[in-house]
């Protein structure tokens, strides 16, 4: 960060930094606020008065290795996002990070059983699918087993969940 714009000396934003992390044996864990992705975040101030929102560990990793260069992406090697312990962290560009997600389970282009976020199971596959062959319609569908009409029309299609 470059000195002079944030109003508390780098050391002060340092110390209260490191306030808000518990570290453990393995993951150092930031307890502060976090995004909907589970990713440590806290508010700067400039100079100027405008706030901005950082990340913690992209923070963490600037503290320990200076300045995170242009595109690219701070990545977990424990795969924890609230964790901000430096040697946890490496960079890498959003390609590295769409390949990281997937090689770990993560992300869109992992479905079925092995999407950790599922709603659906086996046993509700299987139940939504025969419902629908037994003429249910998807708008239905949807409601009963709580998920998108899109979701419910190409799991009853079998576009998705394909190896049920």
């Amino acid at each position: 960060m470059p000195p002079g714009i944030y109003t508390r000396k780098p050391t002060d934003k340092i110390k209260l930094f490191w306030r808000h992390v518990n570290k453990t044996e393995t993951c150092w864990i930031w307890n502060g606020s976090k995004n909907n992705r589970g990713y440590g975040q806290f508010n700067l101030r400039k100079s100027s008065g405008e706030k901005t929102i950082v990340l913690a560990h992209r923070f963490s990793y600037e503290i320990e290795n200076g300045p995170i260069p242009f595109k690219l992406c701070i990545l977990h090697k424990c795969d924890n996002p609230p964790c901000v312990r430096p040697d946890h962290l490496f960079l890498g560009s959003q390609v590295d990070n769409a390949i990281d997600m997937i090689n770990k389970g993560r992300g869109n282009k992992v479905n079925g059983i092995r999407n950790a976020n599922s709603k659906l199971t086996t046993e509700k596959v299987i139940k939504l699918r025969s419902l629908y062959d037994q003429g249910v319609k998807v708008s239905v569908l949807c409601k009963m087993f709580g998920v998108s009409h899109n979701t419910a029309s190409k799991v009853a299609q079998r576009r998705w969940w394909n190896s049920v």
